[in-house]
């Protein structure tokens, strides 16, 4: 567990200088990454489908808020007829995917969203890694929850031993053949925060917080955490905010 004030001083986070090189080439790869384009991304999107059920499990809950929709590769994983909103700030990578008619409303950011509107799951997917500022959305998450929703976020396990393993051995390998640029580069500026942040930030903000692990059921072993979230506190949030 990270202290609470240690972790409050390291928002908003500064993301690490990108090169021209990683500039010119950035929006192409990360739109491949979600289409699953190349072998490599191909089989990181197989993996990632876990993720993907374990946000979508058991009743379906609407109206439903996903943060960070990217090229709306989760909706299929959804049913049909609920209400679907998102926020997605990057509107190239969803424009004329099929799925949009799907969606209600995506909004490029979280505090565009009406403050009378809640929703009974709020879902995210590989996005809160990248968020410089994640208390201040993981709180706006937790106020737009309707009484009983929830919030489920799949992540990368940042700084498991088998994450840093596979992500160099895989994904890294197959980067430098494709552009001769070093992963690494791109995985600090786009990664901003740890899994450790997410999941002591996430338990400070709500009461009842449940963790997945994928493939093996601990933190070191894993590839993935799903993070499932109840009951908001609002004395902590309102601490926080406060700096107390």
């Amino acid at each position: 567990m990270i202290d609470l004030n240690t972790l409050r001083k390291r928002f908003p986070k500064v993301r690490a200088p990108l090169p021209e090189p990683y500039q010119k080439i950035l929006f192409d790869e990360y739109r491949a990454n979600r289409k699953g384009q190349g072998f490599a991304f191909s089989f990181g999107q197989m993996l990632e489908r876990w993720m993907h059920r374990r946000v979508s499990c058991g009743p379906a809950a609407f109206p439903l808020l996903e943060i960070g929709a990217g090229t709306l590769n989760h909706v299929v994983y959804e049913p049909e007829d609920g209400l679907y909103d998102a926020v997605e700030p990057w509107a190239d990578l969803y424009l004329g995917e099929p799925d949009r008619s799907r969606i209600r409303t995506i909004y490029p950011d979280v505090d565009e969203i009406p403050a009378e509107t809640h929703y009974a799951r709020i879902v995210s997917i590989a996005t809160l890694e990248h968020i410089i500022e994640l208390p201040h959305v993981l709180i706006r998450c937790a106020q737009l929850l309707a009484p009983g929703g929830v919030l489920r976020a799949g992540i990368p396990s940042e700084g498991s031993p088998l994450w840093s393993l596979a992500w160099r051995c895989g994904t890294g390998t197959a980067f430098r053949w494709r552009t001769g640029l070093a992963y690494g580069t791109l995985m600090r500026h786009e990664h901003v925060n740890c899994a450790r942040e997410i999941i002591d930030l996430t338990g400070h903000f709500f009461r009842e917080v449940r963790l997945e692990y994928f493939p093996l059921p601990f933190f070191a072993a894993s590839l993935y955490v799903c993070i499932h979230a109840r009951l908001p506190d609002l004395t902590a949030i309102e601490q926080f905010k406060a700096g107390d």
